[in-house]
């Protein structure tokens, strides 16, 4: 049957059913055909390309559901729904099978002169070998086993590093509670975890305005948002001495989560809560019905000095509220380098 038809008539409809599955399953293959105005048979033809790209489907009677979609197929779903939302994150994709670092590609384009004030990019990798984490730890990721995504878009002055961090965070426990239903903690202070163990990190890196000498064409500040969220991994994927920390989506649901069906969720989050972000009540709201740091005691080395507490606040531009026990007031902002309960 597939040949009766367009082999590109063939791809754009498996790209549209794509498209459709990462957002609303299951779908329907009669309703699909009424939809998109076309004869079943071109819809069973396309979803027989994607099963033949690597797609992972399920057929139930006359229903179909995405259970893994191909890597092949994610830049075109991305700008196709970005497109269709209206959305300005999404509109330019970037995909790597094997790259060091998706921050890295974003850095590099925002230095390119010429680039056209607001564009915002998305950059995705299927593997990352020298991926950065916080104070310069690594964050490693093999083959099919994370989302692995850089965000770059132009800086909003009302909005420091810090703040598009805690913003950034709540965009990613919104995306997975929504997509796996099951709630999403915060950890002080760019920490995803689920059930005791960290799931995903956060980095955030801003580049300045700048003002080439010999082009004359100004760079306009940008914003650079890394996230990993791990996916796929078993408890013996990672090093032993993160195993009793470090947790994954499928170790925390003991079913395997489509990576991009979650980056069409995280990268919806992140529009609405960082571009230009949550409001400062917001942030406060959202960041605390998910962190259990309010009220307990701390203590925390805070570029370089040690302090201890009770956290009483967050203030998302400041930090955390730390209320020491001569009754002083101290905010600790994301420069502190390590943080204990006590």
């Amino acid at each position: 049957m597939i040949d009766h038809f367009d082999r590109g008539a063939i791809a754009r409809v498996a790209r549209t059913i794509l498209a459709k599955l990462v957002q609303h399953q299951p779908q329907s293959i009669s309703r699909l055909a009424h939809e998109y105005q076309c004869p079943p048979r071109l819809i069973r033809a396309a979803i027989a390309a994607l099963q033949d790209s690597g797609c992972i489907l399920e057929h139930q009677s006359d229903r179909v559901l995405l259970r893994q979609s191909h890597w092949s197929w994610w830049r075109g779903v991305l700008e196709d729904i970005s497109s269709q939302r209206g959305a300005m994150i999404g509109r330019h994709v970037l995909t790597y099978e094997s790259i060091s670092s998706t921050n890295d590609v974003c850095r590099q384009v925002a230095g390119q002169a010429g680039r056209p004030e607001g564009e915002t990019l998305v950059v995705l990798a299927d593997q990352q070998s020298a991926g950065r984490g916080r104070q310069g730890r690594r964050w490693e990721a093999r083959r099919g086993q994370s989302l692995l995504l850089s965000v770059l878009f132009p800086a909003d002055p009302h909005l420091n590093a810090q703040t598009v961090t805690l913003c950034a965070a709540i965009a990613c426990a919104k995306a997975i509670e929504r997509l796996a239903h099951h709630p999403v903690h915060l950890k002080w202070p760019n920490d995803v975890m689920v059930a005791g163990r960290k799931i995903a990190g956060i980095l955030v890196e801003t580049i300045p305005a700048r003002h080439p000498r010999k082009s004359g064409v100004r760079a306009h500040p940008v914003v650079i948002l890394g996230i990993g969220i791990n996916v796929a991994q078993a408890a013996e994927d990672f090093p032993s001495e993160l195993q009793n920390k470090a947790g994954s989506l499928y170790m925390a649901w003991g079913q395997k989560v489509d990576r991009l069906a979650l980056a069409v969720e995280l990268l919806d989050q992140i529009e609405h809560c960082c571009m230009p972000g949550l409001s400062p009540e917001q942030i406060a709201v959202e960041w605390k019905s998910r962190c259990h740091l309010v009220n307990r005691m701390v203590r925390l080395i805070h570029h370089g000095v040690e302090l201890q507490g009770r956290v009483t606040d967050l203030d998302p531009s400041l930090g955390l509220v730390i209320t020491d026990a001569h009754g002083r007031t101290h905010f600790a902002d994301a420069g502190a380098t390590s943080l204990f309960e006590s």
